[in-house]
C-alpha cells in the first residue's frame, strides 16, 4: 500500500452544519490523509488551547499541524499500544495531543452515504466517520465502520459507535496529551492487537474534565464561575482592590491607620446644667491668693444682639430702549416744529456762544508821507529829478470777514437737541437719590447716546438709504482708466473666467 499525505485546509470555512470533507480535486478524503477542521471556539486539552483540528481517515483527530516533521502525518496503518511503548522507552512523542475513537486502517469506498463529515458551532464540534471499510485488497464493502466524536468548549469530549468490523489490523481507542518526555500522558481505553467486531461502549472524558475543573477550582476559585466559592472569592477580590486604592476603606485593610480621636465637645446647654458651675460673675470681687496681688474681675457686659434686616434687592426697572428712542424722536420733532414757525431753516451759529474778546483800541496815526527826491545822473551828465516816493506808515489793515453762517438741516438740529438733553440728564444722574432713579435716567441717557436720526427702530433699518449714503463720484486715476481702455483687460478676464461668454453677457 502506498503511503502519502494530501493537505486540505479549511481554515477560512466554518462548519455550521454537516459538511462532507474532501481532499483537493477529489470527492472524499484520500486514503491515509486528513482534512483541516477549524474550530469556532478555543478547545482546552491537556494544558494547551487549540483553535483548529485535523480529522484523519484512520479514525484519529489531532490538534497539531501534521506538516510539522515532529508530528505524525498519516497514522497508518495499525493502532499502537502507546502505554506499552512508553514503558519500553520507545519513541512516542510524535503521537501527542490526539483523540482516537478508532485508530486503525480505514478507507472510503465512496459507495452510498459514506465518507468523513463535520458539523459544529460555537459550543461544540462533531466529527463523523460514516460507512468506511477496513483497508484490504480487494476491499470488502460488506464490513463497514461508523462512529463519531464530539468535543466541547469546556475541554470535554464523547465518543459514540454505530458499528465496528476490523479483522486484520490493530485497534487503539483513547487519547493522549504531552508525550514529548517519553512518558505516556493520556487515557488508553482499549487496545486490540488483531481487530475488533461489534459495537464498543460509548465513552468520554466528561468525568476527567470535571476532575480537572475541580482541581483548577481548588487552586483558584476564580478560575471559572462554576467553581464552588466563586462568589466569595470574587467579593474578596473586590475588597482587596478597594483596600489597595484606599487603605482607610476598612479597618481590616493592610496599611489602615487608626484616626486620632476627635476632641470632646461640651454643649453649652450641658455645661449650664452643672450645679457647681458659676455663671454669674457680676458680684465677684476677685480672688486673693497668698503671695499674689489681688485683682478684680472685670465686669462682662453681654453684647446686644442686633437683628440684621434682610437686604431687599431693588426692583430693576427695565426700560425699553427702542420705545424710548421712538418717544424721544417724536418729542424732538415736536420741539423742532415749535421752534420753527417759518418754513425757512433757522441759522444756528453754535450751541455755546462765546463772546468775542474786545479788540484793543487803536490810536489814530496820521499818515506820514515822506517825499524823497533822488537825483539821477543822466548819461550826458545832467541831473534829472525823479518823482518822489510816498511811504505810508502804520496803515491800518482791513479786518478779515466773519465766516458766513450755514443753515442746519433737520438731522443736525436733532443732534443739537440730543446733545442738550444728554447734558441735562447727566445732571439728573448726579442728583438722583435712589438706585432706581439712577437706573431710569441711565437708560434714558443710553437711548440718547444710541440715537441715530432717520433710523426706524421698530423695523431695525434706515428709513432712507439713498440720502443716508450720498452718492460719490468715481475716482479717476490711471489705474481705473486702465480697466476701461486697456484692450488686454478682456483677455485677462477670459483667462480667469473661461465660461463667461456662456454664463453672462458682456
Amino acid at each position: 500500500m502506498v503511503l502519502w499525505v494530501l493537505v486540505c485546509s479549511y481554515s477560512s470555512f466554518s462548519f455550521g452544519k454537516e459538511v462532507k470533507l474532501t481532499s483537493p480535486n477529489q470527492t472524499t478524503v484520500s486514503d491515509d490523509s486528513y482534512a483541516e477542521v477549524p474550530l469556532q471556539f478555543v478547545f482546552p486539552f491537556y494544558g494547551e488551547e487549540f483553535e483548529t483540528s485535523y480529522m484523519f481517515t484512520n479514525g484519529v483527530v489531532g490538534f497539531r499541524n501534521p506538516t510539522d516533521v515532529n508530528v505524525e502525518s498519516h497514522w497508518c496503518c495499525n493502532g499502537r499500544d502507546l502505554a506499552t511503548m512508553a514503558d519500553n522507552n520507545q519513541e512516542i512523542s510524535r503521537y501527542g495531543y490526539v483523540i482516537a475513537p478508532l485508530w486503525t486502517d480505514l478507507i472510503d469506498l465512496e459507495t452510498g452515504n459514506s465518507g468523513l463529515f463535520a458539523e459544529g458551532d460555537t459550543a461544540q464540534q462533531t466529527y463523523i466517520w460514516r460507512n468506511l471499510a477496513e483497508y484490504s485488497y480487494p476491499h470488502d464493502a460488506t464490513r463497514l465502520n461508523s462512529f463519531e466524536l464530539q468535543i466541547k468548549q469546556d475541554g470535554s469530549y464523547t465518543v459514540d459507535y454505530t458499528a465496528v468490523d476490523i479483522q486484520n489490523h490493530a485497534v487503539t481507542i483513547g487519547d493522549a496529551g504531552d508525550l514529548s518526555t517519553g512518558v505516556y500522558e493520556g487515557t488508553q481505553n482499549y487496545y486490540y492487537s488483531s481487530g475488533y467486531t461489534g459495537v464498543p461502549e460509548s465513552y468520554g472524558n466528561e468525568q476527567n474534565s470535571i476532575n480537572v475543573l475541580n482541581s483548577l477550582c481548588a487552586a483558584n476559585a476564580l478560575y471559572d464561575p462554576q467553581c464552588s466559592g466563586y462568589s466569595e472569592a470574587y467579593a474578596q477580590q473586590l475588597f482587596e482592590q478597594e483596600c489597595m486604592y484606599n487603605p482607610q476603606y476598612d479597618p481590616t485593610c493592610n496599611g489602615y491607620v487608626e484616626p486620632e480621636p476627635e476632641p470632646e465637645v461640651v454643649l453649652i446647654e450641658e455645661a449650664l446644667e452643672q450645679p457647681d458651675l458659676t455663671t454669674d460673675f457680676t458680684s465677684a470681687s476677685g480672688y486673693e491668693i497668698e503671695g499674689v496681688p489681688s485683682f478684680t474681675m472685670p465686669t462682662y457686659e453681654m453684647p446686644q444682639v442686633v437683628e440684621i434686616q434682610p437686604v431687599v434687592e431693588p426692583e430693576i426697572v427695565v426700560v425699553e430702549v427702542v420705545s424710548e428712542m421712538q418717544q424721544m424722536e417724536q418729542q424732538l420733532e415736536v420741539e423742532i416744529t415749535a421752534a420753527e414757525p417759518e418754513p425757512e431753516p433757522e441759522i444756528v451759529e453754535e450751541i455755546v456762544e462765546v463772546e468775542p474778546e474786545p479788540e484793543p483800541e487803536r490810536e489814530e496815526v496820521n499818515e506820514i508821507v515822506e517825499e524823497r527826491e533822488e537825483t539821477v545822473e543822466e548819461p550826458d551828465g545832467t541831473e534829472q529829478e525823479q518823482p518822489a516816493e510816498k511811504t505810508v506808515a502804520n496803515e491800518q489793515t482791513p479786518a478779515p470777514k466773519a465766516p458766513e453762517k450755514q443753515a442746519l438741516t433737520k438731522n443736525e438740529k436733532l443732534k443739537v437737541l440730543v446733545a442738550k438733553k444728554a447734558v441735562a440728564l447727566t445732571e439728573q444722574v448726579e442728583n438722583a437719590t435712589t438706585l432706581e432713579q439712577q437706573m431710569v435716567v441711565q437708560q434714558q441717557l443710553l437711548a440718547l447716546i444710541s440715537f441715530v436720526p432717520d433710523f426706524n427702530y421698530t423695523e431695525g433699518r434706515v428709513k432712507d438709504l439713498e440720502t443716508f449714503y450720498p452718492p460719490q463720484e468715481n475716482t479717476d486715476s490711471s489705474f481705473a482708466r486702465w480697466f476701461v481702455n486697456d484692450p488686454n483687460f478682456e483677455v485677462l478676464e477670459d483667462l480667469q473666467y473661461p465660461q463667461r461668454d456662456t454664463q453672462w453677457q458682456r
